[in-house]
């Protein structure tokens, strides 16, 4: 046979014996193009149990220390000594009318752009603030119960909604006062003691979904008529952590515990299950419990969980929902708090081991980690197909690595048993 046939044929049994490893062996080695803030860097503290951006740019996170605002340079932080009712923090809103409300565990604080803090003050370690012009307007509902207040939520038509740990409330504002209006969710709450809201949102249709922790879910349709949704409809679990609607109008919940992740049918009855699909740890979820869900600008959708972050595949995929990222990728293997996205396109991250931004544009490295446990990369190519390789230097001979969307599989290539050193060769070496 001539030598450029015994070539083609070597060239096509070794490809296939790579092929056939590579697809056998699938690894994740990339480390993120993460920034991690702390107190170090001037927050409050490392932990943000919500980041919102404001319409000037500036990052806001809620602490259990105050808020902190981040101008992309500094931080600016705000706590009691500046006006807020109390340091824990749970939320943030800015209104379209331009106002920042401010959820603590002592009602709602309001903003004055151009109000006097503590640091003005002639002097700084006075804690009386200045009643003429005060940083911070304090809000609260006439029932003591419900001064703890964990959500803020503006619907499609500019209504201000408040979630409290007893009960649902509507902002009503007039010259320059708030007033909170209780909305009453049916029989159900009657029979509760306490109806702790922990999430809203709002569907295509314009009805509110309230989360609750412990209660379930409820759906206000805009004339006001409240439906009640519990594990008799179908819900994994009746504290719900999260709430998400994606842009194709899909309603998604967040559960605690073992609860998982759940998508709700278009069109939910009471009389059967509001659920289309539940979605565990089964599925590909590092843990049942997701703190947050966030859907970025690109169409990506972010699951946190306590176990991780989750990079979301699609509830049909077969092998796993979740691309997971933890320590090992510069993020976390605990909570993700809290998700959100600057006017540049970064994600924030708000986890117990600090608040991070993820950069839209960086170096992802690949170091020793999973399957792609070598330093020493010897080959960069392309094959025909248009297809990424590496080759590499290791202990008993050479890998080659394909680099698959965002991981890289490894493989080392069934040469003859004869063949026992591979050589020094650099560059062209595969």
């Amino acid at each position: 046979m001539p030598r450029f046939s015994l070539l083609k044929l070597w060239q096509f049994l070794l490809g296939t014996a790579i092929v056939g490893v590579l697809c056998s062996l699938p690894g994740r080695a990339e480390r993120l193009p993460i920034k991690t803030y702390t107190v170090a860097d001037g927050l409050l503290r490392d932990s943000a149990d919500c980041i919102r951006q404001d319409s000037r740019g500036f990052l806001w996170f809620c602490t259990v220390e105050g808020v902190s605002r981040f101008d992309g340079y500094a931080f600016t932080n705000f706590t009691t000594d500046d006006g807020l009712p109390d340091r824990h923090i749970n939320s943030l809103l800015e209104a379209r009318n331009g106002s920042i409300l401010i959820a603590t565990d002592n009602g709602i604080a309001k903003l004055n752009p151009i109000g006097t803090n503590r640091s003005s003050f002639q002097n700084p370690k006075s804690k009386i603030q200045n009643q003429d012009n005060p940083l911070f307007t304090v809000f609260q509902p006439n029932d003591p119960k419900a001064k703890n207040i964990r959500v803020l939520f503006e619907d499609t038509d500019g209504h201000v909604w408040v979630g409290t740990t007893d009960g649902l409330y509507r902002l009503n504002g007039k010259d320059g006062q708030i007033e909170f209006a209780a909305v009453f969710l049916g029989e159900s709450q009657i029979s509760n003691n306490l109806l702790y809201i922990t999430a809203i949102t709002q569907d295509e249709r314009g009805n509110l979904w309230i989360g609750t922790g412990g209660s379930g879910l409820f759906r206000l349709s805009p004339p006001g008529d409240a439906e009640h949704f519990t594990k008799k409809n179908g819900l994994p679990d009746l504290y719900v952590a999260s709430l998400l609607t994606d842009r194709a109008g899909r309603v998604w919940v967040g559960l605690s515990g073992t609860g998982g992740l759940a998508l709700l049918r278009s069109e939910p009855d009471t009389n059967s299950s509001i659920v289309e699909r539940a979605l565990t740890i089964k599925d590909g979820l590092p843990t049942g419990w997701i703190p947050s869900l966030f859907q970025a600008s690109n169409g990506q959708m972010w699951v946190g969980t306590t176990g991780g972050l989750c990079k979301w595949q699609g509830e049909n995929k077969a092998d796993s929902v979740c691309e997971v990222y933890q320590a090992k990728n510069d993020l976390c293997d605990t909570e993700i708090w809290s998700i959100n996205e600057d006017k540049d396109n970064n994600l924030w991250f708000g986890t117990r081991c600090g608040t991070k931004k993820l950069s839209r544009y960086g170096f992802t490295s690949f170091t020793q980690t999973d399957e792609f446990n070598f330093l020493s990369v010897n080959s960069i190519f392309e094959n025909s197909a248009g297809e990424f390789f590496i080759s590499s230097n290791y202990f008993g001979g050479r890998r080659v690595s394909r680099f698959d969307d965002d991981k890289f599989v490894t493989a080392k290539p069934r040469l003859p048993a004869n063949v026992k050193y591979m050589g020094w060769g650099w560059k062209q070496t595969i």
